[in-house]
């Protein structure tokens, strides 16, 4: 064959390759290619010195963080499911994507990133609510070939996350996602309450419904410190991006050792590791505390440098665990090891 010949080929061949893109397979390459450079980032910001700062979205409160410090966090955690899936719907829808999303886009483009939690209301429950109460059958229902009331629930709330991730990647934002935080708790109904085999089975119904909807996300599986998990027959972790861990309390803010178990699964699996949340008092009537509102939020740069190095951030929870609400608000959000808006920028995002 000539020189000439193959060249004519070749050219032939690139061509029709570059025809027979669908303007939908382009749009999924380019969502591909933005995925890896925000993992390629966080990556790069566990291997420095810095960490990305977080908090769940308020208005209030980060009015109020903005008042205090002249900043914002990096990082914004948004809710999907109405009343965090703590209260009857009286009707009204379990998803809320609709009325976030917009708030989420402008944060993102505007230099942050985005995070997604699903405080999702319980499927057995006929009009939402029954975030913390257990499923009697171990959630049978949910992934049994039947169908069923609860299952129908199930599936069309995630249905429902998927095409609010959906819309979030048509804008150019790619989450990061992590549905059944703290599983390994007992608290939520997706919890450790269930066998680990149907909380695995949940998680990759979570996941393929994403993936069904043509979604692209990071993936972040949050656990609770100091109860273990079973790595053998829990979540598939092929199927998550990073590993995190939800810190609560005074006496934990103050020694972060009580993440260690967490840090060294996501080195081993050679996943990425993170704050996931964090809130200086307790998980419950925090105002209560005698400590409320005296942490020195210094003080987590330091801990986080003693014992999650590798950690790309913390996020902050609402209301009485948001930075606003600890002291040296400012001089933490100004610290040049801590990333806030609109600093949360990268090649490829």
């Amino acid at each position: 064959m000539t020189k000439r010949l193959l060249c004519a080929l070749l050219a032939a061949v690139l061509c029709a390759a570059a025809y027979s893109q669908t303007p939908e397979s382009a749009h999924a390459a380019k969502l591909d290619a933005k995925r890896a450079s925000l993992l390629r980032y966080l990556k790069s910001v566990a291997d420095s010195d810095r960490y990305l700062s977080g908090q769940r979205w308020s208005k209030p409160d980060w009015d109020e963080i903005k008042a205090q410090t002249g900043k914002l966090p990096a990082i914004m955690c948004v809710e999907y499911c109405a009343y965090e899936g703590n209260q009857k719907l009286n009707g009204g829808k379990a998803i809320q994507w609709r009325e976030i999303n917009p708030v989420a886009n402008k944060h993102w483009n505007a230099g942050g990133l985005v995070r997604i939690t699903c405080h999702f209301p319980n499927p057995y429950m006929e009009d939402g609510g029954g975030l913390r109460t257990r499923l009697g059958d171990g959630g049978e229902k949910l992934f049994s070939a039947e169908s069923s009331p609860e299952k129908t629930r199930w599936l069309g709330m995630l249905a429902e996350v998927a095409n609010g991730v959906k819309d979030l990647n048509k804008h150019g934002v790619v989450p990061i996602f992590g549905p059944m935080h703290e599983m390994n708790g007992g608290w939520f109904w997706w919890g450790s309450t269930l066998p680990t085999a149907a909380q695995r089975k949940r998680w990759d119904q979570i996941y393929s419904a994403l993936e069904k909807n043509g979604c692209r996300a990071v993936w972040l599986n949050a656990l609770s410190p100091q109860i273990p998990i079973d790595e053998k027959n829990g979540p598939d972790f092929g199927k998550m991006d990073v590993i995190g861990c939800d810190v609560y309390g005074f006496k934990s803010a103050n020694n972060l050792g009580a993440v260690k178990d967490k840090a060294e699964i996501a080195e081993r699996r050679g996943k990425i590791f993170t704050l996931s949340e964090f809130g200086a008092y307790s998980a419950h009537n925090p105002q209560d505390d005698r400590e409320f509102g005296t942490y020195d939020l210094t003080e987590l740069i330091r801990q986080m440098d003693a014992h999650c190095p590798r950690a790309y951030g913390a996020v902050f929870w609402a209301g009485p665990w948001g930075i606003h609400r600890s002291k040296n608000a400012k001089e933490f959000m100004n610290d040049k090891k801590i990333i806030t808006l609109p600093d949360a920028t990268y090649e490829g995002k």
